[in-house]
């Protein structure tokens, strides 16, 4: 069974609940923000669905039964995402490198977290379904180079950051980039 929740603020909802909906009216000197109660019906639930203002999630009962990940070959080569990032941006595989190069100067994490995510992309295609109906994201800390858990309820677009659904994947991502995390993270300090 799936659950659904208001984006707004990751609220369970449920058909029949009464919602507030903000709506713009014309009053005789302008406009005017009024809330609008409406009931969630089917129909209303499919609109805003479509909208984006509610998300659905399986409950606790249909994750257990989720299927296994299947199997896919992880490249464990960073030449192999430099290659990834330069076919998406139709750049040759120097451009990209050098751009990480100069990104790295200002900001070594930054560099490090546009590689991690293509190797979290990649990571992911061994699951059927979208990251954000994991039940747990992991993310490599730029505080300290570490493994931590991250509360889903902030984020709020899972394009921005390297998400992993298990702890194990992302130490999988962690032993690739492992001479960049050493380089940033030498002695426990940042260079």
């Amino acid at each position: 069974m799936e659950k659904f929740y208001l984006k707004s603020n990751n609220e369970e909802v449920k058909l029949g609940e009464v919602l507030y909906h903000p709506v713009i009216r014309r009053i005789p000197f302008g406009v005017a923000m009024m809330q609008e109660e409406v009931t969630l019906d089917e129909e209303l639930l499919a609109k805003l669905l479509k909208n984006g203002a509610i998300y659905k999630k399986p409950s606790e009962d249909t994750i257990l039964d989720t299927p296994k990940p299947v199997e896919v070959k992880i490249h464990t080569d960073l030449q192999y995402y430099f290659e990834k990032i330069a076919k998406k941006q139709n750049w040759h595989t120097e451009k990209v490198c050098n751009i990480l190069n100069a990104v790295s100067t200002l900001n070594p994490m930054s560099a490090m977290n546009i590689v991690l995510r293509e190797i979290a992309i990649e990571i992911d295609q061994k699951y059927s379904d979208h990251i954000q109906n994991s039940p747990k994201i992991y993310i490599i800390s730029a505080l300290n180079g570490k493994i931590g858990e991250v509360n889903k309820a902030h984020i709020a677009n899972y394009r921005n950051i390297a998400a992993f659904r298990s702890i194990e994947d992302a130490k999988i991502a962690c032993k690739i980039v492992s001479p960049i995390l050493r380089g940033i993270f030498k002695n426990g300090k940042s260079k």
